[in-house]
């Protein structure tokens, strides 16, 4: 099994560390990415500052916010001509701590609007919101968190038949096609074979939106091994 190869986003981490010029240690948990002007640049949210969203150049593995007002104007006027925009929600517990959450997925359920978000600390784990004309409430009946979890499911793009091209380090491509998905540990995957050569198949993570390198040893062992239990005419 070949696997191109290709540098890992902070974007599928979640979260990074900056430091300023102080020496001050910031996490910044990531939103989102986008391209403009010929770099790719990311937009963050810190526990340390929970009302703004900051911008992140990525140049390689070097990361560092863009602090100028001039260039944050225009990508803010690109953000709004592309609709690229973050929605995040605040809510408090009983003992009146408050939790900041990224919306990554609405959708209507029987007439009524629903969310799902991420903490923005970082984590996996989704929390579905009810929102209406009085705010937006946690959705704590298992029932109807059930019913959500099947119809958010329904609504995402299945990986089977897409199409992907991975580039290698020394700037080839390779099309592949997604024959299967598969879960280890919770954690969904994708089976892909190249158009050119069909004994070629990579393994790689998806997380519904996206999918990504297994760039972890540990992780690819892991898959290998799922992998090879399997009957051939599946492999």
């Amino acid at each position: 099994m070949t696997e191109p190869n290709q540098t890992p986003s902070p974007e599928n981490s979640r979260v990074v560390s900056l430091v300023n010029e102080n020496g001050e240690n910031y996490d910044f948990a990531i939103l989102q990415s986008f391209d403009f002007d010929n770099g790719t640049y990311l937009l963050a949210m810190t526990e340390s500052f929970p009302d703004q969203v900051f911008v992140i150049q990525q140049e390689g593995e070097d990361l560092k916010l863009v602090l100028e007002q001039e260039r944050l104007q225009l990508i803010q006027e690109h953000l709004e001509k592309t609709n690229a925009q973050v929605q995040t929600v605040t809510v408090q517990d009983e003992n009146g701590q408050t939790f900041n959450f990224q919306i990554v997925d609405q959708l209507e359920v029987e007439g009524k609007n629903y969310m799902l978000g991420l903490d923005i600390k970082g984590g996996n784990e989704l929390v579905a919101f009810e929102s209406n004309e009085n705010g937006v409430t946690v959705v704590t009946d298992e029932a109807l968190l059930a019913k959500l979890q099947a119809a958010f499911a329904a609504s995402r793009p299945q990986p089977e038949n897409m199409h992907l091209t991975l580039e290698t380090e020394n700037g080839e491509t390779h099309e592949f096609q997604v024959v299967g998905q598969f879960q280890i540990d919770n954690k969904e995957y994708v089976l892909a074979v190249s158009t050119t050569n069909q004994e070629e198949v990579i393994a790689l993570a998806f997380d519904g939106d996206q999918f990504s390198l297994i760039t972890d040893d540990a992780e690819r062992e892991k898959v290998n091994q799922f992998l090879a239990e399997l009957p051939q005419h599946t492999a």
